[in-house]
């Protein structure tokens, strides 16, 4: 895996947050503070760097000088008024809400021998990189999900037990390797299939926790796949301790406040109210207690109070929302592929006769070494303004690939174009107007 390289204003900005909840700290502890607070910069950022992004920031406060209001007794120059401005814009668009993102624990990340992971900067995040050239249509990897949330279809399946509870695959009724829930309906296409779902079944399975049924049956009634994949999500967290929580806080989050804001609607709180009190009866409830004390995996305070509060469960929904593949499915690796209009891969359900959930991705054109790796997020067929608009409603901000600065490109063409044809009617018009005018002698 590639290093993790900040910027110095990354750093900076990370020395601004932890310097005054720690006051008088040296240099030397100061970086051990910014190091406990992003360990994945531990090996990359120093104590001699941390030392340099400090002093820097102190010459450009003393360039800047003092600028005062119109009352004080210094002046404020052109020069002193432009950096000002120059600041404050910098500072509103460092206020800007867009999708934040870690790295993933390396002991949970398999990578395929093809690429690498990279992190960009604050806005864009991770991604990954080709580490050698890539042909058309070859196969980079195959995964499996780390949770699925299936299509309504598929779980409808799942509930007659004639699809797989834990894979998603369809089976008959007669097969021999079925295996079946002691304690429900849930049926398991094999018993590797029987043996993983330990991993949030109890938690989810009527007969050991009937609090999980109501919020299951609102998830379906609401047909909510991020209520659906963050209860799964949940259940393995508190299966699995905090190893499993690392995987999740390092998807990209967006809250649900943030999302309504992006998409000027009225904020839905009394739904979440309504579905996080369910959520809560789910997993605090005495079968649920007995069931988490004997995986013997205690979760932090701080953790639990992510998971539960208001606050980290609308969070939680927006980070569901935001990382989903479009058939229910949470991937690890597919997490980190960002987006453009112009995307060098295709991510395919090849294998229909089994493991439905399994993704394969595939190059859709020749990708050269050190090329991001990058799908869409949005529908292609949009046009631009369709597509900038759905990726305005996550904060992804306006995409800039190949295709959409050609288009951009063409669109102002054809308002220029417009714009002139509008003008040169106009002047027609009044030539008109002249002509009639002046033959009905109207001129004089």
């Amino acid at each position: 895996m590639l290093p993790i390289v900040p910027d110095d204003e990354t750093i900076q900005s990370v020395i601004s947050i932890v310097q005054p909840s720690l006051p008088g700290l040296d240099t030397n502890k100061l970086h051990d503070a910014v190091i406990d607070a992003y360990p994945e910069w531990q090996g990359v950022v120093g104590e001699k760097r941390v030392r340099r992004v400090m002093a820097n920031s102190k010459k450009d406060e003393e360039a800047e000088g003092p600028i005062k209001d119109d009352n004080a007794s210094t002046i404020t120059t052109p020069k002193t008024k432009k950096k000002k401005k120059a600041k404050a814009k910098a500072k509103a668009s460092s206020r800007e809400t867009y999708p934040t993102s870690s790295l993933l624990p390396d002991s949970v990340l398999t990578l395929p021998p093809t690429v690498a992971v990279r992190y960009f900067d604050k806005q864009k995040g991770k991604g990954l990189v080709a580490l050698r050239r890539i042909e058309e249509g070859e196969t980079l990897w195959k995964e499996d999900p780390w949770i699925i949330a299936p299509e309504w279809d598929i779980f409808d399946l799942q509930q007659r037990a004639v699809a797989c509870a834990h894979c998603t695959t369809p089976f008959s009724q007669s097969s021999a390797l079925v295996v079946s829930c002691q304690h429900c309906s849930a049926r398991y296409c094999t018993r590797l299939c029987f043996s993983r779902s330990v991993s949030t079944h109890p938690l989810l399975c009527p007969g050991q926790n009937a609090a999980s049924v109501p919020l299951l049956k609102q998830a379906r009634s609401l047909a909510w796949m991020a209520l659906h994949a963050i209860s799964r999500v949940t259940a393995r967290v508190l299966l699995g301790g905090e190893q499993e929580w690392d995987v999740v806080k390092a998807m990209a989050e967006l809250g649900m406040e943030e999302r309504f804001q992006k998409i000027h609607l009225t904020p839905e709180r009394e739904t979440w109210k309504r579905v996080w009190t369910l959520y809560v009866d789910a997993f605090r409830s005495p079968q649920a207690l007995k069931i988490v004390a004997k995986s013997k995996k205690p979760l932090a305070e701080q953790t639990e109070k992510e998971l539960f509060s208001y606050e980290g469960f609308l969070r939680g929904l927006g980070r569901m929302s935001l990382n989903l593949e479009s058939h229910g499915g949470l991937y690890l690796l597919h997490s980190h592929l960002n987006h453009s209009c112009d995307p060098n891969l295709s991510i395919r359900h090849l294998q229909r006769s089994s493991a439905l959930a399994r993704i394969t991705v595939i190059a859709k054109r020749a990708i050269l070494p050190g090329e991001e790796l990058i799908i869409t997020y949005v529908d292609p067929s949009l046009d631009i303004a369709q597509r900038r608009q759905a990726l305005g409603e996550w904060g992804f901000g306006n995409c800039t690939c190949s295709r959409c600065n050609r288009e951009a490109a063409t669109v102002e063409d054809e308002s220029q174009g417009q714009e002139k044809r509008r003008h040169e009617s106009s002047l027609d018009m009044k030539d008109l107007e002249r002509e009639l005018k002046e033959g009905l002698g109207l001129w004089g």
